[in-house]
């Protein structure tokens, strides 16, 4: 053994310096692959880890408020929250361009939908003035925390005559809005659409001279998207057909975006399989 041992320590005095040279090429690499696959498995993982920040909805329906208490108290769902879509856009964006939402309580971006701040801070429920945007909006308008808004909007009105035909400039109120905060929500990776949150002040005082349309019931269920199937045909057995219940899920969209995030995430893989070889 000890003439081995001896021919190694002279092959490794003569060699030391490849020797190392490999050895740090060796954990350079390693740790390039490890960085690839961890960033692959974050990419494909994030929109579900946005989701449970979020408290998001799995089921979105729009139906008429009537039957919201009866869909509350279905089996399967663990919290649902009203909201309304207003009709207000402010300067430099069409209606068509903005998502605007108000909660008509305090459920909708408080128990369910629940923004994820990245600046600023979350409007109080009982302000009128104050809004939330998102990233998009934000760059869009070019504003920042602190930043005033003037929304114009439709009356109810014009709001009735935008099914049939153009309803004209808008005649509703102008109302200033304050930006408090910039946030995150859960369309945010189905696509750069501006949002504008509202408070529950602002519908409450301004949903007899503003158009709105207040048929929408986010709901989160207990089990997630394994109750979906028995909380569709609960739905059905509690609203009548011929009120047209329209339930999108959550799980639509996610797979749509877990497909999207999926194919970036290969990309990593990849670079880290060639890196190792």
């Amino acid at each position: 053994m000890a003439p081995v041992w001896l021919l190694l320590r002279c092959d490794l005095r003569r060699r030391w310096r490849s020797l190392l040279v490999v050895a740090l090429l060796v954990g350079l690499v390693g740790t390039v692959v490890l960085t690839a696959v961890a960033g692959a498995r974050r990419t494909e993982s994030a929109y579900p880890r946005l989701l449970d920040e979020l408290d998001a909805h799995d089921a979105s329906v729009e139906v008429s408020p009537e039957y919201f208490d009866e869909i509350a108290g279905l089996p399967q769902v663990e919290a649902v929250a009203p909201a309304s879509f207003m009709f207000v856009a402010p300067a430099g964006l069409e209606l068509d361009d903005l998502v605007r939402m108000a909660p008509t309580d305090d459920r909708f971006t408080g128990v369910v939908d629940r923004p994820l701040l990245l600046e600023g801070r979350r409007p109080k429920p009982v302000r009128v003035d104050e809004v939330l945007v998102n990233e998009e909006a934000a760059d869009r308008l070019g504003v920042e925390v602190g930043s005033v808004l003037t929304l114009a909007s439709l009356t109810p009105e014009q709001q009735e005559r935008l099914v049939y035909e153009n309803p004209g400039e808008p005649a509703g109120p102008e109302v200033d809005v304050i930006v408090v905060g910039i946030g995150r929500t859960e369309l945010e990776l189905a696509g750069s659409t501006p949002i504008l949150l509202l408070t529950p002040a602002f519908y409450a005082v301004h949903r007899d001279d503003i158009g709105h349309y207040d048929d929408i019931l986010q709901v989160r269920l207990t089990g997630g998207e394994h109750d979906l199937s028995a909380f569709q045909a609960g739905v059905r057995r509690v609203v009548p057909e011929s009120e047209g219940p329209t339930i999108t899920t959550q799980a639509e969209t996610s797979t749509k975006i877990e497909d999207a995030t999926g194919v970036q995430a290969v990309s990593p893989v990849i670079f880290a399989i060639a890196a190792g070889l």
